[in-house]
């Protein structure tokens, strides 16, 4: 995978390449969440194109799947989305839902995502 340790605040984070497709199915989750151990963090940066298409269908259950498996292990996502992408179907609800918990929030800049991952 195609990611690195980045620093903001005092604090680290993975941070995902943002042309890159990361997660296309649950063992890529295990597979963040294996990178955040070995980089001693519990924070990662995700981007729209790190994210398959099924990831914002509900019905395949992949974004269900892979944010179950991050929140087991405490590992706090932030995703980078525009608006039209996140604002659509289904996709919404949840994506209105987890921006009351700190385990995965939906953000429009990178900026806002760092500040709400240093933000404990």
């Amino acid at each position: 995978m195609n990611t690195k340790l980045q620093e903001a605040m005092g604090t680290c984070f993975v941070e995902a390449d943002p042309e890159r497709i990361i997660v296309r199915c649950e063992q890529d989750a295990v597979d963040l969440v294996a990178i955040c151990g070995g980089q001693d963090t519990q924070k990662l940066l995700l981007y729209a194109v790190n994210l398959t298409d099924e990831f914002f269908d509900l019905k395949a259950r992949l974004a269900g799947q892979v944010l179950q498996k991050l929140a087991n292990y405490n590992i706090q996502m932030a995703a980078v989305l525009p608006l039209e992408l996140w604002q659509q179907g289904r996709f919404r609800e949840l994506a209105n839902e987890s921006n009351r918990n700190r385990h995965f929030g939906i953000f429009q800049t990178r900026d806002e995502a760092v500040a709400w991952l240093m933000n404990d």
